[in-house]
């Protein structure tokens, strides 16, 4: 029976990780990917320390877009655990909490 190793996260800072990463490939493929990168810094917004996300209008028009569907897609593709896909969604809200902080601005009276 083989064993694992583990391995220890780098200390190195995320851009170094990542051309120490491509630097292993074809420069065609570091291209590609660097290429994608740009794309998806376009399309997506936030930092990407814990994920990023897409912006939606009003009418979600984004959601039409070849690459937005594209995304969806291969991150369907890609998930360990199938989505559940129905004609009928469900709501499920896990918590609420008591001493939750108001999401509106309070209305202030002018006296």
């Amino acid at each position: 029976m083989t064993s694992a190793t583990a391995v220890a996260p780098s200390t190195a800072p995320p851009a170094q990780q990542l051309a120490g990463f491509l630097a292993r490939f074809d420069p065609s493929i570091v291209k590609t990917v660097r290429a994608g990168r740009v794309k998806l810094r376009k399309l997506l917004r936030g930092s990407g320390n814990r994920g990023r996300f897409l912006m939606l209008s009003p009418d979600a028009a984004e959601l039409n877009t070849s690459e937005v569907r594209a995304l969806l897609r291969a991150a369907v593709k890609e998930d360990d655990v199938p989505l559940p896909w129905s004609a009928h969604p469900t709501l499920v809200i896990k918590s609420v909490s008591r001493k939750q902080r108001p999401r509106r601005p309070s209305v202030r009276s002018t006296r």
